[in-house]
């Protein structure tokens, strides 16, 4: 392309602009950049070129809002050469690398790559581009040579994630970190304070959307379902000292109802700290809906999500020694908790108590994510069949 700078023509000099210079315009005192093909005729190519890339014809028609935008509409349909195709990820010593410039890609830039040789678990690994930045690199998966890989490139560290190995159904990604304890869609969501995140990614502050809808910036959220279409939370009120729920549609993040509680023992004026657990039908409320000490003791409710309803439903007692513990799943008819490595299961209609086994030194979180329990001590979460 030639570069206006260079040219012998009159222009406008100055180190403010790309390459030095800009067009002048022309007044009563001073001449201007003169219109030759020298200046426009290399834009007006790689306009059109970039038209017979995309298979735009010209329709020889002003682009304005009433007509078109045609090279708007070609360059949403332009593929680029970083990650819109698979590159080699290449291991020499102990630096991983690809071929292009990394210094002006932006914070999580994303791409697939097939790597040249495996990972080794406990290696130290950097990594980098065409020039001479280098950032750390780390998996959580591990990789095979010719995985498919996706690297994410952020803030001086670059995460790789083998796609091969995590494709299928007995892993999936908790990238953002802890996942709701349970959600029955089928698209990931972590709870952080008042917020509820996803992947894609998205965030709502759902605490403020109900502290704004109740008048009383007290409200503190507790806990986060997702079930039947609706996010559930569980939302405490600290001047009437009691527990309320409040809905919200799952693609709707700023819109909250209150939900009836019909009957029930959730006291208002005492809290003995309940907790609060979901099979993807019910809400188990341990401590009898908070009303006693007794932690073992559960009220169970029924979720109508169409009359945005809690129905008191049942009372069952699991066995005495049970702790309550935000890491604990339901699956069929049993509730199961991981404590300090202590793997319990607690019998919802028997009250009767297995300890299923103890995991030294493994410090991780089980949740119930589409129909299926898993477990996560990292990014990376792996199916546990109940």
């Amino acid at each position: 392309m030639k570069v206006l700078g260079n040219l012998p023509v009159v222009k406008d000099s100055d180190v403010k602009y790309p390459f030095g210079s800009a067009i002048q315009n022309e007044t009563d005192t001073q001449d201007g950049t003169p219109v030759v093909r020298e200046i426009y005729n290399d834009v007006l190519m790689n306009i059109y070129k970039l038209l017979e890339l995309t298979g735009a014809t010209p329709t020889d028609t002003e682009d304005n809002d009433t007509t078109q935008y045609q090279l708007v509409e070609a360059l949403k349909k332009l593929p680029n050469s970083l990650n819109d195709i698979e590159q080699t990820l290449t291991l020499t010593g102990a630096v991983w690398s690809i071929p292009f410039n990394i210094d002006f890609l932006p914070n999580k830039y994303v791409l697939f790559a097939r790597p040249t040789d495996n990972y080794v678990s406990g290696t130290v690994y950097t990594f980098k581009g065409s020039t001479g930045t280098i950032y750390s690199l780390t998996s959580q998966t591990g990789f095979n040579a010719s995985d498919e890989v996706l690297i994410v490139i952020d803030s001086g560290t670059v995460r790789v994630y083998s796609l091969t190995l995590l494709n299928d159904m007995n892993k999936t990604f908790t990238i953002f970190g802890q996942a709701l304890a349970f959600n029955d869609s089928a698209t990931m969501h972590y709870q952080e304070g008042g917020n509820i995140l996803t992947d894609y990614p998205s965030i709502g502050n759902l605490e403020n959307v109900i502290r704004v809808l109740a008048g009383d910036g007290t409200f503190t959220v507790n806990d986060i379902f997702i079930l039947k279409g609706k996010i559930l939370c569980v939302v405490y009120d600290p001047t009437n000292i009691t527990y309320k729920f409040y809905s919200f549609p799952i693609n709707d993040f700023a819109t909250a109802s209150l939900v009836t509680v019909v009957s029930g023992s959730i006291p208002v004026g005492t809290d003995n700290n309940p907790y609060f657990y979901c099979n993807g039908e019910n809400i188990y409320v341990t401590n009898k809906g908070g009303s006693t000490v007794n932690a073992y003791e559960f009220e169970v409710f029924s979720f109508d999500e169409i009359a945005n309803e809690l129905n008191y439903f049942s009372l069952v007692n699991l066995e005495a020694t049970f702790s309550r513990t935000t890491n604990a799943v339901i699956k069929g008819d049993n509730l199961y908790t991981l404590i300090g490595g202590d793997f319990r299961q607690f019998s919802i209609s028997g009250g009767t108590v297995t300890n299923l086994a103890t995991y030294n030194g493994v410090i991780g979180n089980i949740f119930n994510f589409n129909g299926n329990v898993y477990f996560s001590s990292g990014e990376v979460a792996t199916k546990w069949t109940l």
